[in-house]
């Protein structure tokens, strides 16, 4: 997965484009195979992206496009990978929504209130999914490992923040789900927003551990 939210990025794309650099390059930088970047660097070309539409309106581009969306082999001799892509990217998010709301939805309920139940069996019913379907590569590592794993990137004059690529996936989705509503930048979250997301997440699970205890007695 990583390298897909990058590269279906339109703004990106336009960018990388007019620097009018190499797809093996694109590849590298991204991480996924030469022919799936290609085919998702023609769809970002195209305004497709799997949570948003959004149009590229640079004139600049429009010969570029025409000439990549005729090149049917091309796009279509990797479809199938992009579909795979995109139905486990789909299930990823779903999963983490409801996650994520049972969650929000817990921490106004007293534990062991009835109330709390039916978010008490998503969440296990999501566990479950966890361990049958685990998705992505960090899927088995705990917020603590994660944290070691993702760079902060300091611009000078501007607000240190973590690129989405950076963070394996799951935790990547899950950081997006914990944020909306925040602010970001293109290139991904502010490095505040996904220390507080750390620090927050152990929070978070020793609350639904409480929850679980009185729902037990």
């Amino acid at each position: 997965m990583k390298g897909f939210r990058s590269i279906l990025n339109a703004e990106l794309v336009a960018q990388i484009y007019l620097e009018d650099k190499s797809i093996e390059l694109i590849s590298k930088r991204s991480g996924v195979p030469s022919d799936l970047a290609r085919f998702a660097f023609t769809l970002a070309l195209r305004g497709v992206h799997p949570s948003s539409l959004s149009l590229i309106t640079d004139f600049r581009l429009d010969d570029h496009v025409r000439i990549l969306l005729a090149d049917k082999a091309v796009t279509q001799s990797i479809k199938d990978d992009f579909d795979k892509f995109k139905e486990a990217w789909r299930r990823l998010r779903d999963r983490e929504h409801e996650r994520r709301d049972s969650i929000w939805r817990l921490e106004l309920i007293k534990p062991g209130s009835k109330s709390a139940e039916p978010y008490l069996k998503s969440l296990s019913e999501i566990r479950n999914a966890d361990e049958i379907d685990p998705i992505g590569e960090a899927s088995g590592l705990s917020v603590d490992e994660v944290f070691e794993l993702v760079p902060i990137t300091s611009v000078p004059g501007s607000i240190d923040y973590v690129g989405y690529d950076d963070i394996p996936e799951p935790w990547s989705e899950r950081f997006i789900q914990a944020s909306a509503g925040s602010t970001a930048t293109i290139r991904g979250g502010y490095a505040g927003d996904w220390k507080k997301f750390i620090r927050l997440w152990s929070v978070e699970m020793e609350m639904l551990k409480r929850h679980q205890e009185a729902a037990s007695v």
